[in-house]
């Protein structure tokens, strides 16, 4: 008996390692980390063929708090300026609420035909961004000086293009997409940020005028890409064309069905 149940056991293992790989031509994709980044995704992809496959996702994540704030704080000071012209040393991203919206189709490629295997996408990103941050200003009001923290709320309309590598792990209809870092390089569209303060209004034109220097020096912002201005209580700060930017994009985990 203990040996017909051992020639069970063995003649299982094998046709399972020799069972060809299925290929489904749909799948529907979900953000394994939306409780820990807030950001939720939903992926359809259409198979090609074995290889090839074309997909659209849509994503969201409602205002709330930078997760690792502090984490991207340290990154927004370190690379903000090359990235997309901004300053962030007085800006404290660690505070701040980002909320987020957008679709992204893409062409991947994957390679090999074994459950596990490398594939390598191209993509399409548009994105609307809703930002809160504090800020860090000089104000000049009769002839005193205060360092002042405002709330500085941001509104971003961008677009870009990358590429991302990752890796896929299946077991049959169900599995895990993990994508790697890839880099993405596109422009904002629109670009506008606000800070409404009552007391702006009290300030007379040349306190204006010292604040206006005193935001594009401290924020190191160019006169090419960003007009600055005051009217009655509220601040702004607006894209006079569009604005190039580079970024990352990656470590996701996406859970899968094909059908």
């Amino acid at each position: 008996m203990m040996k017909w149940f051992a020639f069970f056991l063995f003649y299982v293992s094998v046709s399972q390692a020799q069972k060809p790989f299925v290929h489904y031509k749909n799948a529907l994709k979900s953000n394994a980390t939306v409780l820990a980044t807030g950001l939720g995704s939903l992926q359809y992809e259409r198979m090609l063929n074995q290889n090839w496959s074309i997909s659209a996702t849509v994503f969201g994540r409602q205002k709330s708090n930078i997760p690792l704030g502090t984490t991207f704080d340290k990154l927004a000071n370190r690379y903000g300026e090359s990235i997309i012209g901004v300053n962030f040393d007085y800006i404290q991203v660690d505070k701040a609420q980002l909320g987020l919206a957008g679709i992204s189709p893409e062409i991947r490629r994957y390679f090999g035909r074994k459950p596990t295997r490398f594939f390598l996408s191209a993509f399409y990103q548009f994105e609307k961004m809703d930002l809160m941050v504090p800020a860090e200003l000089v104000i000049q009001l009769n002839d005193q000086f205060y360092n002042s923290l405002i709330p500085v709320s941001f509104d971003v309309r961008a677009s870009s293009i990358g590429f991302m590598p990752g890796i896929q792990f299946r077991k049959g209809r169900w599995g895990v997409d993990w994508t790697i870092l890839g880099p993405r390089f596109g422009a904002a569209s629109y670009l506008r940020a606000e800070a409404q303060q009552s007391f702006l209004n009290r300030l007379s034109d040349e306190e204006k005028d010292f604040l206006i220097q005193g935001v594009k020096e401290r924020f190191q912002l160019s006169d090419e890409f960003f007009d600055v201005s005051i009217q009655d209580s509220q601040a702004q700060i607006q894209a006079s064309r569009r604005v190039p930017y580079w970024l990352v994009r990656g470590f996701g985990l996406n859970v899968f069905y094909y059908f």
